[in-house]
């Protein structure tokens, strides 16, 4: 498998990360209950949309991307480490993003 083949499927962490509430547009962080899921990869899938990598945020064996999905709609993954490395995502990269069974909790 080539690294723009990889994908990963993520159980998004039920937390906001300081950096995201702090800027200027929305962001939305995909939390559970009951299950939560932010698909990234490097080539389209099935319902995924484009986006962008704005930030990444290093978490010991995870990363954390802040994604922007078009018209100022941001989302928040965290993607094993090795995976982000052997996709080579980086910021500025574009992406291919997909969500599942999410709840979206405005930020104040």
């Amino acid at each position: 498998m080539s690294s723009s083949e990889l994908c990963v499927v993520d159980r998004s962490r039920n937390r906001t990360p300081a950096w995201s509430s702090s800027s200027s547009s929305d962001a939305i962080p995909v939390r559970s209950p009951p299950v939560s899921y932010v698909y990234v990869s490097s080539v389209p899938e099935t319902l995924q949309v484009k986006g962008r990598i704005l930030k990444t945020r290093f978490l010991g064996a995870q990363i954390e991307l802040l994604l922007d999905v078009g018209e100022q709609k941001h989302i928040i993954a965290h993607v094993p480490k090795g995976i982000v490395l052997a996709s080579d995502f980086k910021e500025g990269k574009d992406v291919y993003v997909g969500i599942t069974a999410f709840q979206v909790f405005p930020l104040n």
